[in-house]
């Protein structure tokens, strides 16, 4: 639009960036355009780059909220009715926000089953840059909330928080429905919590917990378990699409073109497995091309946890498509007229007729007979979107699920915490690549962990950023990581809507950060702001004082 040219006027390139986490999602725009301005006006390259601290004050941050509420519940703990406002700081202009709100709208009720729900949601105008996308995208949000909640339950009935999210849990065969009525499938809130609890040893902690904090004054223990309920796509239907590549080579080599930016989070080595799995060659065969708008075009932007669903999706519809079209070839070339053929272990096979060929054989005999060895895949999710002035339609294309829980160990004079240990249960389907959704993992609840208890954004009257810095911004370090971290991946669950029964892994897990923050409250004995700093830890007791 700046350069007043068509789309097919310019080409993007995208190799391998680092870390995106929603910054980057349209908040480099700007400089995009800048910088493309100049090198149109003076036909050379131009490269931007900012100072860190610049950075820090030109670019959004995740929507700080406030929320207030009444709930009514029963003498179990079960939530009758909710009502809720939520104020969320935009910044000086929309940006993404609406987006966000509504993402963060559409999970307000956590994992569970509310009968009745009345949630307002107030987009605010600040002086502030404008806030963007981050991890979660609203979710952390919505899902500080509703735990909070269910926390202030258990403390008014003088029950263990995990009793009362045991008895709100989303059911099976009823109160399955959320409040923007799409269905729950594929539940397994009460299975993870059922299997969290033994792999912990919940009720034992608790006991423990409660005999350390009776001998000790200044230093108290600190237990809470979390749940977490993920909506995965994007609410806008038409960005829920992707094209793909895939090119075979006469010498059996590979190349294969994705729609998504590789920012770190493991997208192209699950393209390559994806690829790799579907035509039954080895990883080592295939490459990625870096991102290309001249060859994968009208992308979707890589974000809402989408990239490998989208990527690997789009690249099985082109295998399909090759294998469609090279079996009958490869029949010939056996001898056959017809049968079942196995692509696996670089060889097509017919297990019937005990004859097999190379897949470098394969590709040789169908350049030399005038076969194209290249195809295009094209993914759509249909039927996603949501209406809501009419309360009608589908957010999600399905839920991410797990379970988390977290021990802490808090000094009251001094505010510093520990964690002796995590252990986190979630859901991956059938992982395409079980390494890179553990570190996923890891990753993720140790970036929430931040959010939640050391990463305070200050700003002054003018709305000027004052912590712009990492001597003033606090960021977990080494010495802030679990000491014991157990993580575990859901078994038996697959996910038969998304590619090789795989689900999502990028912004779920994010949510089970929330079990620090719910543990330093346990702990200190009093809910807290977000985020539990130290100077907000120690803050109540001198108030007390």
């Amino acid at each position: 639009s700046l350069l007043r040219l068509k789309a097919s006027d310019i080409e993007v390139q995208a190799g391998c960036i680092g870390g995106g986490f929603g910054g980057k999602q349209s908040q480099a725009n700007w400089a995009v355009a800048w910088s493309s301005l100049l090198a149109w006006k003076t036909n050379k390259p131009v490269l931007m780059m900012m100072e860190r601290d610049q950075d820090f004050r030109i670019t959004g941050k995740r929507h700080p909220f406030k929320a207030s509420w009444e709930v009514g519940f029963d003498h179990l703990g079960k939530i009758l009715a909710i009502d809720l406002s939520v104020a969320f700081d935009c910044g000086w202009c929309t940006d993404v926000s609406y987006a966000v709100l509504h993402h963060s709208l559409f999970h307000i009720d956590g994992a569970y089953f509310i009968p009745h729900l009345n949630a307002i949601y107030y987009p605010c105008k600040t002086n502030k840059p404008s806030n963007t996308a981050f991890r979660g995208f609203g979710v952390p949000q919505a899902f500080s909330i509703i735990e909070s909640i269910v926390t202030q339950i258990a403390r008014a009935l003088g029950k263990d928080p995990a009793v009362v999210r045991w008895q709100n849990y989303y059911g099976i065969k009823k109160n399955n429905t959320t409040p923007c009525n799409m269905l729950v499938e594929n539940n397994i809130l009460r299975a993870a919590h059922r299997q969290i609890l033994e792999k912990s040893g919940y009720n034992g902690l608790r006991r423990q917990i409660k005999a350390f904090n009776r001998k000790h004054i200044s230093v108290k223990r600190g237990l809470a378990l979390v749940p977490g309920k993920f909506g995965i796509s994007f609410n806008e239907s038409f960005f829920n699409q992707a094209g793909a590549l895939v090119n075979i080579y006469r010498d059996g080599s590979l190349l294969i073109h994705v729609p998504g930016t590789e920012m770190g989070q493991g997208l192209y080595d699950k393209s390559r497995t994806v690829v790799s799995r579907e035509l039954g060659v080895s990883i080592e065969r295939i490459r990625v091309c870096d991102t290309s708008t001249a060859v994968i075009p009208n992308t979707t932007s890589t974000a809402a946890s989408t990239g490998s669903d989208f990527a690997g999706s789009a690249l099985k519809d082109a295998c399909d498509k090759l294998k469609k079209r090279l079996n009958p070839i490869a029949l010939e070339m056996m001898g056959l007229d017809k049968g079942w053929l196995e692509w696996k272990n670089n060889a097509i096979a017919c297990k019937e007729a005990g004859k097999s060929i190379s897949f470098n054989q394969l590709a040789l005999h169908a350049y030399m007979v005038l076969e194209s060895l290249s195809e295009k895949g094209f993914y759509k999710r249909e039927g996603i979107g949501f209406e809501l002035e009419t309360m009608e339609g589908r957010p999600y294309w399905y839920y991410v699920m797990g379970c988390a829980v977290t021990m802490v160990e808090l000094n009251l004079l001094t505010g510093e915490f520990r964690i002796p240990d995590v252990w986190i249960l979630h859901d991956c389907g059938v992982p395409i690549d079980q390494g890179i959704d553990l570190g996923q993992i890891h990753g993720a609840f140790i970036q929430g962990m931040g959010w939640c208890t050391m990463e305070k954004l200050i700003t002054d009257e003018k709305g000027q950023l004052l912590t712009n810095s990492l001597d003033n911004y606090k960021i977990p370090g080494i010495w802030e990581l679990p000491e014991n971290f157990h993580i575990d991946l859901f078994q038996g669950n697959p996910e038969p809507r998304n590619v090789q029964n795989s689900r999502a892994i990028g912004e779920p897990p994010l949510i089970y950060a929330l079990s620090v923050w719910l543990a330093l409250c346990d702990a200190r004995g009093k809910m807290l702001s977000i985020p539990a700093t130290s100077e907000e830890l120690i803050k109540p007791l001198y108030d007390e004082k």
